[in-house]
């Protein structure tokens, strides 16, 4: 073989030993991005998995402590409000409104169960997003992907731990309305209607206060600060958005 001809051979091996480093340098960089952006999605996923759990430890047990007669009542059976002349209603309403805050109060802690193991299971496709889109995005993911879910829990639980409750309210709607029938017997106006909270309104009352506690909680652990160092969820989320690490 010419001398020439083997200097192109050698030249040419040349240029493809180094295109072969090239490519496999340019591979491993490629690689190790990658696995750099998958760790990064991982740990915002389990932060917010995190975030989400912590709230829900957060939520206080006295959530329902405070919620009044009327708002159990709901508009079905509000006007007993206004009938203090119905013998011991207003003793039996607030026996009832006692019964209802303890029934609550038992069934968050079920709902606490069910939210914690939700938070290590419900879907996140974009962790990225979630941290920048909203201090309270796994709240929110929570209403907008288990809401049925989490309202089967407390329907299921409120319909037992609501017995007696509803049990003393029927009383008070009898005498109501034997107290109505003995006014138009005396040719007196009649009193409005009432009837019961159907199970469905204990839901929902319960659902929205717990969710917007929830969602105060998590914004609360994810924006009050904590001292440096703690490697507290809201360093993580702080550091994140100001794009460090």
């Amino acid at each position: 073989m010419q001398a020439g001809a083997i200097d192109d051979m050698i030249f040419t091996m040349k240029r493809l030993i180094a295109f072969l480093i090239l490519t496999l340098l340019f591979t491993g960089c490629s690689s190790t991005r990658t696995a750099k952006s998958q760790n990064a999605s991982a740990d915002e996923e389990n932060a917010l998995r995190m975030a989400l759990s912590q709230a829900s430890d957060k939520v206080p047990a006295t959530l329902f402590a405070s919620m009044t007669t009327e708002q159990f009542l709901t508009a079905k059976a509000v006007p007993l409000l206004t009938q203090t002349q119905v013998p011991l209603i207003t003793d039996n309403l607030q026996r009832y409104t006692a019964l209802c805050q303890n029934a609550f109060r038992t069934t968050l802690l079920s709902v606490h169960d069910t939210v914690a193991a939700l938070s290590q299971t419900i879907g996140i496709t974009d962790p990225k997003a979630l941290v920048f889109q909203r201090d309270d995005s796994m709240s929110v993911l929570l209403d907008v992907s288990a809401k049925t879910e989490v309202t089967a829990v407390i329907q299921k639980k409120l319909a037992g731990e609501l017995t007696e409750a509803n049990a003393v309210l029927e009383r008070i709607i009898s005498d109501y309305r034997i107290w109505d029938k003995g006014k138009s017997k005396l040719g007196m106006p009649g009193l409005p209607a009432v009837t019961m909270p159907a199970i469905e309104d204990y839901t929902n009352l319960f659902y929205t206060t717990y969710l917007s506690a929830l969602r105060t909680q998590e914004i609360d652990v994810r924006t009050t600060p904590r001292p440096e160092g703690t490697g507290s969820l809201y360093e993580f989320f702080a550091k994140e958005k100001a794009g460090t690490k």
